[in-house]
C-alpha cells in the first residue's frame, strides 16, 4: 500500500513538472528572434521631363503653329496620353489677351513624339491671324505634368499673315528697284577673354564677370548663368557687340571677329534666312523680319534696324538662340 502510495505521488509530482515548464521546453526549442535593423537604402530620384514652348509661328494658310519640346531629362509619363479628361495636359492659346482655346497632348501627339528627352511634336490651330496680333502659348495650363522646370512653359509673340499680290497684278510701267547695297558699318563690340570669365554672385544676383568686368546679369537665375557660361566656353566667344548703347536693341557675340557656328547641346534656337530678311515699318514700328516671321523689334529708330540688318548679312547668322525664355536673360545669334 505505501509502495502504491509513492508511485502515485511520483506520477503526480511528473505530472505537476511537465504541466509547468512542458511549454518552456519546447519554446526553448525555438530559435531566439530578434527584429531586423532597417536597411537605409538611398532614395530614388525620378527624372522629370520638361514641356517647352519652343516656337510660335503662322503657316502660309496664317494658321498658327506651336512648336513643343520635352527638354527632359525624364520621359513624360504613360498618363499623358491614357487618361482623358477635360484637364489633360495641353497647348492653350490666347489672341491678344482673348482665350481662344487649344488641344491636348493626346489630341496633336498621337505619335508620343513628346515622351522622349529631346522630343518635339507641332501644334496646327484652327487659329489664324492677319494683322499683328499677340499671341500666347502655355503648355500644361493645368499643371498635370510634374516637370523638372515650369518656367518655360509659356511664349508669347507678336505674329502677323499678310497675302501679297500675285506677279501679274503688278504694272508693267513700274520700276523693279535695284539690288540693296549693304554698307559698310561701325561696330561697337567689347573684347574679353573666355578662358577667364566666372559665375559669380553679388548681392543675390548672379553675373558673368571677366576680373573687374560686369559683363551680364542673370537676377536671382544661377541655372541660367552657369549656361550662359557653358555657351561662351563652348563657342570660346571673346566679344560683346551692340547696336544702340547705351540701351542696346540689339546684341550679338563674335568669335575672334567670325560668327559662332555650330548647335550648342540642347539650345533653345530659331532659324532663319539671312538672303530673305528685310528692314520693315509696321505699325509706326521699325522691324527686321524674315517673311511672316518677326525677328527684332526697333521702336522708331530706322537707323538702328538698317544697323543690325547689315551686321546680319555681313556675318551669315542664321539662328537667334536664348536662354531662359519666353524672358531671356541671354541671347545669342550664330551660323
Amino acid at each position: 500500500m505505501k509502495k502504491r502510495s509513492a508511485c502515485l505521488k511520483s506520477a503526480f509530482l511528473s505530472g505537476f513538472l511537465f504541466t509547468m515548464f512542458g511549454s518552456a521546453s519546447v519554446s526553448l526549442a525555438e530559435p531566439v528572434r530578434f527584429p531586423l535593423r532597417e536597411l537605409h537604402r538611398p532614395p530614388i530620384i525620378r527624372l522629370l521631363p520638361d514641356l517647352a514652348v519652343e516656337d510660335l509661328k503662322v503657316n502660309s494658310d496664317c494658321q498658327v503653329v506651336v512648336k513643343i519640346r520635352n527638354n527632359g531629362p525624364g520621359r513624360l509619363p504613360d498618363e499623358v496620353w491614357s487618361v482623358h479628361t477635360p484637364k489633360s495636359a495641353g497647348i492653350y492659346l490666347s489672341i491678344d489677351g482673348r482665350k481662344w482655346g487649344g488641344a491636348t497632348i493626346w489630341g496633336f501627339d498621337g505619335a508620343r513624339a513628346l515622351q522622349a528627352p529631346g522630343g518635339m511634336a507641332e501644334y496646327t490651330s484652327n487659329l489664324k491671324v492677319s494683322a499683328n496680333s499677340t499671341i500666347k502659348a502655355e503648355i500644361d495650363l493645368w499643371n498635370v505634368v510634374a516637370e523638372s522646370n515650369k518656367a518655360n512653359n509659356i511664349a508669347i509673340k507678336t505674329l502677323s499673315c499678310g497675302v501679297l499680290p500675285p506677279l501679274a497684278l503688278i504694272p508693267p510701267h513700274r520700276v523693279i528697284p535695284p539690288l540693296r547695297v549693304i554698307p559698310a558699318v561701325n561696330e561697337d563690340c567689347i573684347t574679353f577673354n573666355p578662358e577667364t570669365i566666372e559665375v559669380k554672385e553679388f548681392g543675390g544676383n548672379w553675373k558673368i564677370v571677366d576680373g573687374s568686368h560686369w559683363m551680364f546679369d542673370f537676377g536671382s537665375n544661377k541655372a541660367e548663368a552657369e549656361k550662359a557660361f557653358s555657351i561662351i566656353r563652348y563657342y570660346r566667344m571673346n566679344s560683346t557687340c551692340y547696336v544702340g548703347r547705351p540701351d542696346p536693341s540689339f546684341t550679338y557675340m563674335l568669335v575672334s571677329g567670325s560668327a559662332p557656328a555650330g548647335a550648342f547641346p540642347g539650345e533653345d534656337s530659331i532659324a532663319f534666312n539671312p538672303a530673305t530678311i528685310e528692314v520693315k515699318e509696321i505699325g509706326g514700328r521699325w522691324k527686321i523680319v524674315d517673311g511672316h516671321h518677326l525677328m527684332f523689334d526697333f521702336d522708331t529708330n530706322k537707323a538702328e534696324a538698317e544697323t543690325a540688318f547689315a551686321i546680319i548679312k555681313k556675318y551669315g547668322f542664321r539662328y537667334s538662340c536664348f536662354v531662359g525664355r519666353p524672358d531671356p536673360s541671354f541671347s545669342y545669334m550664330r551660323k
